[in-house]
């Protein structure tokens, strides 16, 4: 598929990773908000390395491809980031890629996401993990047959992971968001870690310790790993893949889940940085170790009676009595603050292997 002429890309579900979604093929928000995200990276660069006529070409390439993702994606009947067709049907299935816009940073001109579907044991929510399409959406299956990797049903950890940073995301521009919601996004990233075990089978490995696992995609209701189970069981597929394709997928984003989103350790450039916990107010304590943030190694520590501590450096740089949003700046920030460098000193710098993010 590709661009369409517009701004805007189509995408086949699978080269997006989503092999026979509900959704199917076309205009697909995750795809079109990572578009976004890259034209605008892009564009920064360029700004940063004095290309200032390149940076204005990538800025526009970003907003045809909001402008696409807004006029295609969003259909205000459910409220919803959906997969539109490349016929124009617009499409009526929520999936949690419906969240990227969030995950993204896509400005959406006041169309608000409807966390409350992650809530809803008809939306997204199940015993073991949230599920990629709606409950309730035509089609929605959980089974064993066919392709090992469908996205009709089945719990994807890496879907997860987009939908709760984006969660994350939009509770931090929001202040934390409602105590309801904060629990809410604590249970969830809870349910989510929870999820990356296995029990393992005594007639085949010894015994039923239950192991720490990650894997392709989880069956919601009864805490299997689907594709795994399905290879295993064909002996066309068990001859033709490794025993263990999925083993350790490295697909998701659990480390910045706990320390951007559950600490709140939100970067902020050569500026600093903030601390938002979104952590639910009944935790007594946490603390988070050493960190490294541009050079610098940080630690925040919270505990009830005594307050939210951020150190940098091993010294105190920010407190408060109660969780909430600290805002650091970085020790010499006025020295090193950033500044463009000159194209020529850029491209010196990265043929001598000393390039800098």
């Amino acid at each position: 598929m590709g661009g369409d002429g517009k701004g805007g890309f189509l995408s086949i579900d699978n080269r997006e990773g989503t092999e026979y979604s509900l959704g199917g093929n076309g205009y697909k928000p995750l795809f079109l908000s990572a578009m976004w995200r890259e034209a605008r990276t892009i564009a920064a660069v360029a700004r940063r390395s004095g290309r200032t006529d390149l940076a204005e070409r990538f800025d526009a390439k970003a907003e045809g491809v909001r402008r696409s993702l807004l006029a295609n994606c969003w259909n205000p009947d459910v409220g919803f980031f959906t997969t539109r067709p490349k016929d124009g049907v617009r499409g009526t299935v929520r999936e949690l890629h419906g969240y990227a816009p969030w995950y993204f940073g896509v400005p959406t001109d006041g169309r608000k996401p409807d966390w409350a579907q992650l809530a809803d044991p008809q939306g997204f929510a199940a015993r073991f993990g949230l599920t990629f399409p709606e409950r309730r959406a035509k089609g929605f299956a959980l089974d064993y047959k066919g392709h090992e990797c469908k996205w009709n049903g089945p719990s994807w950890p890496y879907a997860t992971s987009v939908a709760l940073t984006a969660f994350a995301n939009d509770l931090h521009t929001r202040g934390g968001g409602s105590a309801a919601e904060r629990e809410r996004f604590g249970f969830l990233l809870w349910q989510y870690a929870a999820q990356q075990k296995r029990t393992q089978d005594w007639r085949t490995e010894g015994d039923f310790r239950v192991v720490p696992w990650i894997d392709e995609n989880l069956h919601p209701d009864k805490s299997e790993w689907i594709a795994r189970k399905i290879i295993l069981d064909t002996p066309a597929m068990r001859d033709r893949f490794p025993k263990e394709r999925g083993k350790d997928y490295n697909h998701s984003t659990f480390c910045d889940l706990v320390i951007s989103g559950l600490v709140g350790l939100v970067p902020d450039g050569a500026r600093g940085f903030a601390v938002d916990p979104l952590c639910p107010q009944a935790w007594a304590w946490f603390v988070l170790e050493d960190v490294r943030y541009r050079g610098h190694a940080v630690s925040v520590r919270w505990q009830r009676g005594e307050g939210l501590t951020v150190t940098v450096d091993g010294r105190v740089a920010a407190q408060r009595p109660t969780l909430g949003r600290l805002d650091v700046k970085l020790p010499g920030v006025g020295a090193t603050a950033a500044r463009p460098v000159p194209r020529k000193a850029l491209l010196d710098r990265l043929k001598r292997g000393k390039g800098q993010a």
